[in-house]
């Protein structure tokens, strides 16, 4: 297609097109520009009524607890309840670890002995190290077996290096409970 206009009227054409591509650019990036500042804000206004209505009922909280601990005997049976609360818990979880441990006494077998033992807490799980000796391989896996079948005991680590000696084995173990 052969171009019959004047050198001067293309490029009028090309300018005007430029211009009103500018112009359509311009306008959608403005577009853009005001719909993410209009979501940015009304994001920002929402967690900021969020905050002060969560800082409002705490401050409520707050007064209504130090109102209640302005009465003395209030006060007291508040803190006698705390106490109590807390010494329960206590109780429950010793009672946990106290049965474990008798748990893995009661399961010990002829041949088998535990030397050491020590017990630690992670979250809710009760982990236990096992150390003592045994007179054979088999007395040993008779013990890692007997301990595998308590329902008080999620799993028993024995490692491979348990097993190297065939008599007078020393042992570790590691006993997660339930």
């Amino acid at each position: 297609m052969i171009n019959l206009l004047p050198e001067q009227k293309k490029k009028q054409i090309a300018d005007r097109y430029h211009a009103e591509l500018l112009v359509v650019w311009a306008t959608l990036a403005t577009f853009v520009f005001v719909a993410g500042c209009a979501l940015v804000a009304s994001m920002y206004v929402e967690r900021y009524y969020a905050s002060v209505t969560r800082a409002t009922g705490l401050v409520r909280l707050a007064d209504a607890v130090q109102a209640l601990e302005k009465d003395q005997a209030v006060a007291d049976v508040i803190s006698r309840t705390r106490d109590r609360i807390q010494r329960i818990g206590m109780e429950d979880k010793r009672q946990g670890i106290y049965e474990l441990i008798v748990d893995i006494s009661g399961r010990r077998v002829s041949g088998a002995t535990i030397a050491t033992m020590s017990v630690d807490k992670k979250g809710s799980t009760t982990v236990i190290q096992l150390g003592g000796t045994a007179t054979s391989r088999a007395s040993l896996l008779s013990f890692v077996a007997a301990l595998e079948k308590s329902p008080k005991i999620s799993s028993v680590v024995s490692p491979i290096s348990n097993l190297v000696k065939e008599n007078d084995i020393q042992y570790a173990m590691t006993i997660n409970g339930k």
